[in-house]
């Protein structure tokens, strides 16, 4: 009788780890591996009681967390203006943001990256003269230390439903979009679509979104019947990065 003939079994390849090369017969797979934002809101404070002062404060209702950010905006309708950048008590520097204007019904924004905090913090806003305002304070996390200012627009009108108008597209993917607006009369506010309303006053409101795709984007309200001016700023998220793609060899054609 003849011998069955000698069979030779393949040797099965090795599993590979994460670092290693694959051989290149071995299929591959695209894995797209999405990065949630970092970025999230905090606390807030308002001086909601349109005080007349020449040096407005807003005192945080919590105290701030060292390396956080700070957001502060102010509205009037005077001719007055801003005569220096606002201060606070732990001599965070300030950055002007986007200004939104109809006339004399101005909105400023100003912000602080990477904050002492630790204590109880009161900013204080530095006016041309005395002026009837609103002031608002925000606190959020997870903001770029540095650099944080991405994109801004402002936009200005009549009716019932304030815009900034559309930014340019953002540069990053995770970022803060902070709206802001101010009514030359008393109205309620409802936020934009995806926004949610953050602080109002009698005539100025608030609101923010964070996303996690890049765009041109638009803060809008709704109020009653009005003249207004509105902006919005975004600010990239810290460590933030685009979604990333990951080519992995497949071992025996199954898993990574």
């Amino acid at each position: 009788m003849q011998p069955y003939p000698s069979i030779i079994v393949p040797r099965r390849p090795p599993l590979w780890g994460p670092t290693d090369v694959p051989p290149l017969w071995l299929p591959t797979r695209e894995i797209i591996i999405p990065r949630e934002s970092a970025a999230a809101y905090v606390t807030n404070s308002g001086n909601t009681s349109a005080p007349t002062s020449q040096n407005p404060t807003v005192t945080s209702g919590v105290n701030p967390t060292s390396a956080n950010f700070l957001i502060t905006v102010l509205t009037m309708n005077s001719a007055n203006t801003i005569s220096s950048v606002p201060t606070d008590t732990f001599s965070n520097t300030y950055q002007a943001g986007p200004t939104a204007t109809n006339g004399n019904l101005k909105a400023f924004l100003y912000y602080a990256e990477n904050i002492t905090g630790g204590g109880a913090n009161t900013v204080t806003w530095h006016l041309s003269a005395s002026t009837t305002v609103t002031v608002f304070y925000l606190e959020y996390s997870g903001i770029a230390t540095s650099g944080s200012l991405d994109q801004v627009s402002t936009g200005s009108g009549s009716g019932t439903s304030p815009s900034s108008g559309a930014t340019p597209t953002t540069t990053q993917a995770d970022e803060l979009l902070f709206g802001f607006c101010n009514a030359g009369g008393a109205v309620t506010y409802t936020a934009g679509a995806s926004f949610t309303l953050r602080q109002t006053g009698t005539r100025a409101g608030t609101e923010e979104q964070i996303v996690a795709a890049t765009g041109a984007y638009t803060a809008t309200f709704t109020i009653g019947t009005n003249t207004w001016a509105c902006g919005i700023a975004t600010f990239k998220a810290a460590g933030a990065a685009a979604a990333t793609t990951t080519n992995r060899r497949l071992l025996m054609g199954a898993g990574i």
